[in-house]
């Protein structure tokens, strides 16, 4: 409990109180994303507000403090070549890279690092069924909401005020699609995130 006397001593209180709920489980985490080595992919766009720079094959990310439980999302776009256009190749898991994670582990008090192989299944032809992964599709959404409101200004600014409803009516639609798939799947976290976007 606490005593706060005047208005600004609230943020110190309320400060105080959370740091003994969060404590800082890695620090220094960088995360380094390499590509296949003569598989013809690409990094596009990294979509992450931490600094990152070019590495050999690929983007390196430096997270910095990761605090127990939290997480921190990277949105990476690639891209892949045709897998068959030759007819020659069958469907299967595909190596795309390598994730490595480098972090000092403060429970041991040393250096861990971690490295984990991507791979996705590419067949000739898409199932009918198949379903976006819906954090994924919720990181998409995030991104593209900010970009779908950055063009509705500009159009706004321009005077094409229909043009900037139209932007923001597409990108409700696809938001409503992505809370009504949360939801069937049961998933609370995401829909209730997707309704504040």
């Amino acid at each position: 409990y606490y005593y706060v006397e005047k208005e600004d001593q609230i943020a110190a209180a309320f400060g105080d109180a959370l740091g003994g709920l969060l404590s800082v489980a890695a620090q220094n985490v960088i995360v380094e994303f390499s590509t296949e080595q003569g598989a013809g992919i690409i990094i596009d766009r990294l979509h992450t507000p931490f600094k990152t720079t070019h590495v050999a094959d690929g983007r390196q990310v430096c997270c910095g403090d990761l605090l127990s439980e939290e997480c921190k999302d990277i949105l990476v776009d690639l891209l892949l070549p045709a897998a068959f256009n030759t007819g020659e190749l069958e469907s299967g898991d595909f190596k795309i890279g390598t994730l490595k994670v480098s972090y000092f582990d403060v429970a041991s008090a040393g250096m861990q690092a971690t490295h984990i192989d991507l791979v996705v299944h590419r067949a000739h032809v898409v199932p009918v069924d198949m379903e976006a992964n819906l954090h994924v599709s919720l990181q998409r959404a995030r991104v593209e909401t900010v970009a779908a409101l950055e063009q509705a200004a500009q159009l706004a600014d321009e005077g094409d005020f229909d043009g900037a409803r139209e932007q923001l009516e597409q990108r409700a639609k696809l938001i409503s699609t992505l809370i009504k798939n949360a939801e069937k799947k049961g998933d609370t976290v995401v829909a209730a995130i997707a309704r504040v976007l």
